[in-house]
């Protein structure tokens, strides 16, 4: 990436909806590089911390793009010791937990009372805060106690995840990859041939045409800086343009001691596990089910997928296979990860890898419930 279009995209990363996504490991790696490299972490007293609505400083903020992007989103600026940073919009759900507050009243009251109530709350408050700042702004408040909040550091994870999965298998592809304040995510596709054909059968089974060659056998990297999760690694199907997501993550929580080579070990593990989570859902095809469209809405809810969106899979299996009676693999796979594809194209905005990654990690829960419980007529909305 040349340097010019490296400072570009910094200056635009400094807005609190940026995501970008990535078809070069390498370019994803030198985009995370430079954000560490101008990100800091500062350690203060957590009662030393004091807010302002940026209402009240904009006459004295050198930066205006910052300030405005800042104002539209959380209003907030803190002043760290002598020193005013924005305040970014993934802050605030390790923010407001620093200052011992929480509700849905907090985003009603005006940007003003917020900061008098985030002063008055912090003053109470014993220990250090542990800040992230990158690309201009306050990403996240974490405890500073040295048995809470470890820092790791994206580009090292990313390094230590590619030489990983590059002596465990020459031929791993990358395929794509993606970087937003919340979250950072690399897939690389690791070619089992064993299992693309074991899947290419289990589609087959369902009357579903999906060759050999199109499927993906992935393994999935994500970490993040802003407490959404640690450094985890979990795996997932791709069959032409839909995801299945697979049960199984090893994750790593950015607490006490964590390190990399903590991770290193994960990744090995992963490896070793991998092909019992691609195998495992396998097991779903003989549990029996009698209410296939009931039993996708029910299992839906039950983890908190978007019932609209469930409704219309329900549909989608309906036209696929009627009202017949079915397996559990069949309302897993066709319908249950159907749901994201529907998310996926009717969502206004383009979809965040955040957001997609929360409903795939939602789905693959379900692969440990038990279908049965879920098995029946529902009653009418």
């Amino acid at each position: 990436m040349e340097n010019s279009n490296l400072q570009i995209l910094l200056q635009e990363a400094m807005k609190d909806d940026y995501e970008k996504k990535f078809d070069s490991f390498e370019e994803l790696s030198e985009f995370a590089n430079a954000v560490e490299k101008n990100a800091e972490w500062i350690v203060i007293p957590t009662n030393s911390i004091m807010a302002e609505a940026t209402t009240d400083v904009c006459d004295d903020f050198e930066d205006a793009k910052l300030l405005q992007d800042t104002d539209k989103n959380t209003g907030l600026v803190l002043n760290l010791i002598g020193t005013q940073y924005c305040v970014g919009l993934s802050t605030l759900s390790t923010l407001f937990p620093r200052a011992g507050i929480s509700g849905p009243a907090l985003s009603k009251v005006s940007k003003k009372e917020l900061a008098e109530i985030l002063n008055y709350c912090v003053r109470t408050r014993k220990g250090d805060s542990k800040i992230r700042i990158d690309t201009g702004k306050i990403r996240a408040v974490h405890s500073g106690d040295e048995h809470d909040y470890a820092e790791l550091a994206v580009p090292n994870l990313l390094r230590a995840a590619r030489q990983e999965i590059s002596s465990y298998k020459d031929n791993c592809t990358f395929v794509r990859g993606s970087w937003s304040h919340y979250i950072c995510s690399a897939i690389w596709d690791i070619h089992d041939k064993e299992i693309c054909e074991h899947y290419a059968k289990l589609f087959k089974s369902m009357d579903l045409e999906i060759d050999e060659k199109d499927i993906k056998t992935c393994l999935v990297f994500q970490t993040s800086d802003v407490a959404v999760c640690g450094a985890n690694v979990n795996y997932m199907i791709q069959a032409k343009n839909t995801s299945l997501a697979l049960n199984g993550a090893i994750k790593l929580n950015h607490k006490g001691k964590a390190s990399v080579m903590d991770f290193k070990s994960n990744m090995n593990m992963a490896f070793s596990g991998f092909k019992a989570a691609f195998e495992d859902i396998e097991k779903l095809k003989d549990i029996e089910i009698n209410y296939p469209e009931d039993c996708i809405i029910n299992m839906a809810k039950k983890v908190e997928l978007p019932l609209k969106a469930a409704r219309k899979a329900a549909e989608h299996y309906y036209e696929i296979f009627g009202s017949k009676k079915a397996n559990a693999l069949m309302v897993y796979t066709i319908g249950l990860n159907h749901i994201v594809d529907i998310l996926k194209t009717e969502s206004n905005k383009r979809m965040s890898e955040r957001t997609l990654l929360d409903y795939q990690e939602k789905i693959a829960r379900c692969i440990l419930m038990n279908f049965k419980d879920y098995d029946y007529m529902r009653k009418v909305d």
